[in-house]
């Protein structure tokens, strides 16, 4: 190595060297979650609890996220961001070994808040912590490489019960291992950019956030409602269409396969075109997918690809927000973003089978895929008619969480320099 090349490449490796922990975190999200909700309430069933309950206890994951997204900014400041992201990793480990220990419901449902907030505290962190790794030429890609370890650690969790089955403690040991590997390269981790994160990170600046970036936040909460309502209620909706349980299992499988395969090729889009225009696409895409929904089931194995799109352009909403949010945003307001992102997700999946299911009662089983045909492309026109309106300067009140433009704001300045718009260029020369 010549001298000329040795800083940007020392720079390179110290950007690079926590994407592995990072990655890793984020596939243990996935995949303690895809586990926990099959497991938990297939053991709950195998009990004797209603389905009723089974549903409470499980909306528990929900309250943990939002608990943890509301505590984050004070845990940031007591802990930094490796430690947290470290704690919550090891606490989500702990939790699944206790369990097996109780056979109080009550107790269930404080360890399902548990595991979701020290869960969802690692995620926040990892998310925030790659978006600041990535180069914006190719933030797109990386933001689809880390979607796509999510999608399939879920899937991987799900799949984990047909290895270990239910009756023993295997699978809460198995999950808890793997938890603990996959935390273990966190430690030797050196102090980086992300243990500066806690300045700025309040509550405050994450409604301000909620309040600037009305894009992502309904790209976000469109994806949270959909993939919910898709997971919860499809199976539902191929029994009612005569077909077998297997069947709609096997659908919801296709979903998720589609979330994990095109989670790439949607990132080679973000850096090739602007990223909102994507996001128009990614919605109107899902769109045209749910209307086909009622028509597939009505050809042999014409279902797999539409609910392979439906799942792929879907997930790709909340890739290209994530683009968008590590595009325009630096430092603390990472965290603030990634941490709303979390918060949109829970009232997302809360409202999405919440409002389906009594739509499917009151006007047929239908009502899931031309209701969420008729979401998306209502949020599709939204996307468009906001970012094409014009844009105005504010004078935001704290440095650190500057939110410079109104209404459909998307940019802001990092922590310690000036407050104006981070201006983002690909290759081709086109704005993101």
């Amino acid at each position: 190595l010549n001298s000329t090349n040795q800083a940007p490449r020392h720079h390179c490796h110290a950007r690079l060297a926590p994407a592995g922990a990072v990655l890793a975190s984020i596939g243990i999200f996935g995949l303690a979650l895809g586990l926990s909700y099959p497991l938990l309430s297939l053991l709950l069933k195998a009990r004797g609890v209603s389905d009723t309950m089974i549903g409470i206890n499980s909306a528990m994951t929900g309250v943990g996220m939002l608990l943890s997204c509301a505590l984050l900014p004070r845990l940031l400041c007591l802990a930094g961001a490796r430690r947290l992201m470290l704690a919550g990793l090891i606490g989500s480990a702990g939790t699944m070994l206790a369990f097996p220990l109780f056979d109080s419901l009550a107790v269930w449902f404080v360890l399902r808040v548990m595991l979701a907030f020290s869960l969802n505290m690692s995620f926040v962190v990892a998310e925030a912590w790659m978006n600041s790794i990535a180069a914006d030429a190719a933030r797109g890609r990386v933001m689809g490489l880390f979607t796509t370890v999510n999608a399939a650690g879920f899937g991987l969790g799900s799949s984990l019960l047909a290895v270990t089955g239910t009756a023993s403690w295997t699978p809460f040991v198995v999950c808890a291992t793997i938890i603990v590997v996959g935390a273990s390269p966190l430690v030797v981790v050196q102090r980086s950019m992300a243990d500066e994160w806690n300045d700025g990170v309040s509550l405050r600046a994450m409604t301000q956030f909620l309040a600037a970036t009305p894009i992502l936040v309904l790209a976000v909460l469109a994806y949270a409602c959909f993939d919910a309502t898709i997971l919860t209620l499809l199976p539902v909706y191929a029994l009612v269409q005569g077909w077998t349980p297997e069947f709609g299992a096997l659908a919801v499988s296709a979903f998720l396969f589609g979330m994990v395969a095109t989670q790439m090729p949607i990132g080679w889009l973000l850096d090739r075109f602007p990223k909102v225009h994507v996001l128009v696409g990614c919605a109107l895409l899902t769109a045209l997918a749910c209307v086909a929904i009622p028509a597939s089931f009505l050809v042999a194995h014409a279902l797999w690809p539409v609910v392979f799109v439906a799942g792929g352009a879907s997930f790709g909403l909340y890739a290209g927000a994530l683009s968008i949010l590590g595009e325009r945003y630096a430092g603390g307001m990472l965290v603030i973003g990634s941490a709303c992102f979390a918060m949109l997700y829970g009232v997302g999946a809360a409202m999405g089978p919440a409002a389906t299911g009594p739509m499917m009662d009151w006007l047929g089983a239908d009502a899931l895929p031309y209701g969420s045909a008729v979401l998306f492309g209502a949020v599709a026109a939204a996307i468009a008619t906001c970012a094409a309106r014009p844009r105005r300067r504010v004078r935001a009140p704290t440095a650190p969480s500057v939110l410079d433009e109104a209404g459909c704001s998307l940019s802001a300045g990092r922590p310690g320099r000036a407050s104006g718009p981070r201006p983002s260029r690909t290759k081709s020369g086109r704005a993101g």
